[in-house]
């Protein structure tokens, strides 16, 4: 299980996060809660093509659904919440 209290993350560190959505020894649910809750942050935060949050958003490969508006596990909720935290 992934340790979430090491996802303190700004705008500018969102690298560590990519290896966990990445790393295969991740649980699945887990890779999928933080790669949710990345996405949602980085649309809601990124400031123009330029910015290293929409690279991030582009390089995950999360597609949220037609009717998806923000994270929507428990999970990603979390995670969400503690990178807006972080700004």
């Amino acid at each position: 299980m992934v340790c979430y209290e090491t996802l303190y993350l700004t705008s500018l560190d969102v690298d560590k996060a990519l290896e966990i959505v990445d790393d295969p020894n991740t649980p699945s649910d887990s890779r999928f809660d933080v790669g949710e809750g990345l996405y949602w942050f980085c649309v809601d935060h990124y400031s123009g093509m330029g910015d290293p949050l929409y690279r991030v958003q582009c390089e995950l490969g999360y597609k949220p659904g037609p009717c998806s508006n923000g994270p929507e596990s428990e999970g990603s909720q979390w995670v969400y919440e503690l990178l807006t935290r972080s700004l």
